[in-house]
């Protein structure tokens, strides 16, 4: 995750420079009008949430299955697959599990013209999102994603604190007083 986000970081940063009207990068290949510019920009920002949002969730159903395999949670679609690994972990709750699915709703839509497949509502930081079936999706701005995949990776970090998984040798873990030991 740590590379997704500094892919993310200089993706942000190219946005801006191509932002300024002096930049060359764009009038190196293509002569665009101003409102051709803000087009191609608008575009630009919405392939850079698209790609961020799906690599970041190819990620996260990754490790979660690498999780689940060593646990004994049986693949399934990843909807279905969250609930059953945080219930084979005793932690599932609601908001868990919501948390860990809003960000795949998202990704979800992109195969489905910015909708999600079904309605789907989760409260995240005292507001509520709704999704729903066949509706575009208005929560795909990097402020919503941010607090979307921030909240997913807190839910995360919880996953592997649970003492179910100190049976799968593909986990390192380090206590807070080695970590504290090793400053």
């Amino acid at each position: 995750m740590v590379k997704l986000n500094l892919w993310l970081l200089i993706q942000i940063d190219t946005f801006l420079e191509l932002l300024e009207s002096d930049n060359i990068k764009v009038s190196k290949h293509v002569s665009l009008t101003p409102n051709d510019r803000i087009q191609f920009l608008l575009q630009f920002d919405m392939l850079n949430r698209s790609s961020y949002c799906t690599n970041a969730m190819f990620h996260v159903e990754h490790f979660l299955n690498v999780i689940g395999n060593g646990i004994g949670v049986d693949k399934d679609s990843y909807y279905s697959y969250t609930k059953n690994l945080l219930s084979r972990l005793n932690m599932y709750d609601d908001d868990k599990f919501k948390m860990l699915n809003a960000p795949a709703q998202i990704r979800n839509s992109l195969h489905n013209n910015g909708c999600p497949d079904r309605d789907f509502e989760v409260t995240i930081r005292g507001r509520l999102y709704k999704f729903v079936k066949s509706k575009p999706i208005m929560y795909t701005g990097w402020e919503n994603l941010y607090i979307f995949f921030d909240e997913l990776l807190n839910i995360m970090i919880e996953v592997t604190d649970k003492h179910a998984l100190r049976k799968i040798p593909k986990i390192k873990r380090t206590s807070k007083y080695n970590n504290w030991l090793s400053r």
